[in-house]
């Protein structure tokens, strides 16, 4: 299952074939070419630990262009210029293809964003206000709809990262984790799954991740120590990780299961067993992205959203009341929660249409 976050082409010559592209006028991207346990800053954490298949994936992995406003036709003559170059033909000449055309993105919602982002500034209100309230309450209801749950969390954050990091922080006071407690990250993800796990004073474990890109539940299973507090998949590329095969290893381990969802806006998130704990990032080129930066936690355990709140209001339920040593300032502000409000409402189409465009690539490069 996949919301087509991202378009991932693999080849055994990328970096040639993504110079061949560039030349006739075709954006990609890596995502991501360095895998955590090769990053300089974890280079001495993670000396003589071997992950083949994130190795693999990030040597071979290529984002082609995948945008809702995207055309046919230029899935097409992305589709057309891939196996021409992999074939070692000449590319067809045509016009140029951006990875991602955010400004055409954003065109396409005609006055509505600007219609929301004047109603911010006339309001006088810009941060923990109505709007946000009204995001969370909406985002919360539509995730409660993708997991087919009655009812569903959401707490406003400055970015992903923070949301992931006050997540993790919130469970460890809770569940009184130290700084031996361990988290198992998959080995191929943006760097910020790794960092949220050392922002909250945890200890980083990682594991091999499948063919597609996501936590190895059985790579997962052999990295789990005594230790182990928490398994983190992420849903990368938009694809949704095994949570079935994974909720009854932490279930079994007697673990926290965490979701990393910054790229699944869409998909159903619900786990067979413990709880619904996710966190989003709405950083502009996501699915649902802000025009700026914001983040979310959700979950269906409202004591922990609560706690979550508090930790990101310097650790106050009431102004001047701090009852949290060690809190933060972050906010999803007026302005975000405004326009993130407009693009929810097209999220499912703005969806399907990634579908269709995938489809396109799909069908024409299924044979290479």
């Amino acid at each position: 299952m996949t919301v087509h976050h991202i378009y991932p082409y693999r080849s055994f010559h990328r970096d040639t074939l993504r110079q061949q592209l560039a030349e006739a006028g075709i954006g990609t991207l890596c995502h991501y070419p360095v895998p955590i346990h090769r990053q300089p800053c974890f280079a001495s954490r993670f000396q003589g630990e071997d992950y083949p298949m994130a190795e693999t994936l990030a040597a071979e992995e290529l984002s082609l262009p995948l945008s809702p406003a995207m055309t046919e036709a230029e899935a097409e003559r992305v589709a057309a210029a891939v196996k021409a170059a992999e074939a070692g033909q000449a590319i067809p000449q045509g016009d140029p293809v951006s990875y991602s055309d955010i400004s055409r993105l954003t065109a396409s919602y005609g006055t509505t964003l600007e219609e929301a982002a004047c109603r911010v500034i006339r309001s006088g209100w810009y941060v923990q206000g109505s709007e946000c309230r009204a995001f969370e309450q909406e985002f919360a209801n539509y995730c409660a709809g993708k997991a087919g749950l009655w009812q569903l969390h959401c707490v406003g954050c400055a970015n992903g990262l923070d949301a992931l990091t006050l997540l993790l922080i919130a469970l460890k006071q809770r569940n009184g984790w130290t700084a031996q407690s361990e988290v198992i990250v998959p080995a191929l993800t943006f760097i910020a799954t790794a960092q949220a796990v050392l922002r909250a004073g945890l200890t980083l474990r990682l594991c091999d991740i499948t063919p597609d890109g996501l936590m190895d539940p059985m790579s997962a299973a052999t990295a789990i120590t005594p230790q182990t507090v928490a398994l983190l998949p992420v849903h990368l590329y938009g694809r949704r990780a095994d949570l079935d095969e994974l909720s009854q290893l932490a279930d079994i381990h007697g673990l926290a299961l965490v979701q990393d969802a910054a790229q699944g806006h869409g998909l159903p998130l619900d786990v067979k067993s413990g709880a619904l704990q996710a966190a989003f990032s709405f950083y502009p080129g996501k699915n649902l992205g802000a025009l700026g930066d914001g983040g979310a936690v959700v979950t269906d355990d409202g004591e922990l959203a609560a706690h979550v709140r508090q930790l990101a209001n310097y650790g106050a339920k009431e102004k001047y009341c701090h009852e949290m040593p060690e809190a933060f300032n972050s906010r999803l502000d007026e302005l975000q929660a405004a326009l993130l409000r407009v693009k929810l409402t097209r999220l499912d189409e703005d969806n399907a249409r990634r579908s269709r465009i995938a489809a396109i690539y799909d069908k024409a490069l299924a044979r290479i």
